[in-house]
């Protein structure tokens, strides 16, 4: 184990314990190896967007502004 990983231990476990299984929970999620598919709808909104990017769509600063708002940053 490194040490990084060791210090990264040792404070998790000085978290109480339903901290300590919300965090498990992601680390476990990380290191497995399963794979993601995506539905057809997803992938046609990825298409989308790919071609919306290549038009030079993008969004303008006042609505990424707005977004940053709606979610309170």
């Amino acid at each position: 184990m490194t040490k990084l990983l060791d210090k990264a231990i040792s404070k998790l476990r000085a978290l109480p314990k339903e901290k300590q299984d919300e965090l498990a929970e992601v680390i476990l999620d990380l290191t497995e190896e399963a794979h993601y598919t995506l539905t057809a709808a997803q992938m046609a909104e990825v298409a989308e967007a790919i071609d919306e990017a290549d038009r030079g769509e993008f969004a303008t600063e006042s609505e990424l502004a707005a977004l940053w708002k709606k979610f309170g940053l």
